[in-house]
C-alpha cells in the first residue's frame, strides 16, 4: 500500500499513485498573485460594463434626448432601457474567466516524490504526467521581472524521453525551490542530469519576460 502523503491538500488522483515507500517531497502551490491577477480581471470586466452602460446613457440623453438636434424618443427609451445590459453581459463574461482560473488552479497539481515527477491537469479532459526520476532531466525556471520580484513563475521541465514529453508547469509560488526538490531527489536517487542538452541562451535558472 502506498504511504499516506503528509499534506491532505493532495488529490485523490494523486493519493492513489503513489507506490510503495513513496513519499512527498515538494507540493507545488499556486502563488497568491494568482488570485490577485484574477479579481483584477473580474474588475476589469466589470468596470468596462461599467462604462459602456454609461455611454449608453450618455449617448441616449445627449444625442437622442428630447432637446437635441437628433431628438428621437424611440432610440433615447431604447438606449436608456439598454444602458444596464453592458454591466450584464460583462459580469457574465468576468465570472466565466474567474471560473476558468479557478478550474485551472484546483485542478493542476504538480508534485516532487522520492521517486518520480507527478504532474496533473484538467478536470474533464485529465492530462496526467507520471515520470521517474531517471526520466527527468533538468527544469528551467520561467519568471517575469513581477515574479521575479515576488516569488512567482512556471517551470518548463525536459526530459530524456524521445516522445515528446517535456512539461510546462504554470506559474507557482517558489519555482525555485521547486527545482531544488527536484534535483535533489534526482541526486538522491542517483540519477544525473544532462545540462549540455540545455536550449541555446539558457542557464537553467530564472529568465526575464515581459
Amino acid at each position: 500500500m502506498a504511504n499516506e502523503p503528509t499534506d491532505p491538500s493532495l488529490s485523490r488522483f494523486l493519493r492513489e499513485s503513489l507506490t510503495a515507500g513513496e513519499t512527498v517531497v515538494f507540493n507545488a502551490k499556486f502563488h497568491w498573485f494568482y488570485h490577485v491577477v484574477t479579481f483584477i480581471a473580474l474588475g476589469m470586466w466589470l468596470a468596462g460594463g461599467v462604462l459602456l452602460g454609461l455611454w449608453f446613457h450618455w449617448t441616449a440623453v445627449h444625442v437622442f434626448g428630447p432637446r437635441m438636434a437628433l431628438a428621437n424618443p424611440g432610440v433615447y427609451a431604447l438606449m436608456e432601457r439598454m444602458q444596464n445590459l453592458p454591466v450584464f453581459v460583462c459580469a457574465g463574461f468576468g465570472g466565466l474567466a474567474v471560473l476558468k482560473r479557478a478550474l485551472v488552479q484546483v485542478t493542476t497539481e504538480a508534485v516532487v516524490t522520492n521517486k518520480r515527477l507527478l504532474f496533473k491537469r484538467g478536470i474533464f479532459s485529465v492530462q496526467a504526467s507520471k515520470m521517474g526520476l531517471k526520466e527527468v532531466n533538468y527544469a528551467e525556471i520561467k519568471q517575469s521581472l513581477l515574479g521575479n520580484l515576488l516569488g512567482y513563475g512556471g517551470l518548463h521541465i525536459y526530459t530524456f524521453t524521445l516522445d515528446d514529453k517535456n512539461i510546462s508547469i504554470p506559474d507557482i509560488a517558489s519555482p525555485s525551490a521547486f527545482n531544488k526538490a527536484l534535483d535533489a531527489a534526482k541526486a538522491g536517487g542517483g540519477f544525473t542530469t544532462d545540462r549540455s542538452a540545455m536550449p541555446p541562451g539558457s542557464m537553467g535558472q530564472t529568465s526575464t519576460g515581459a
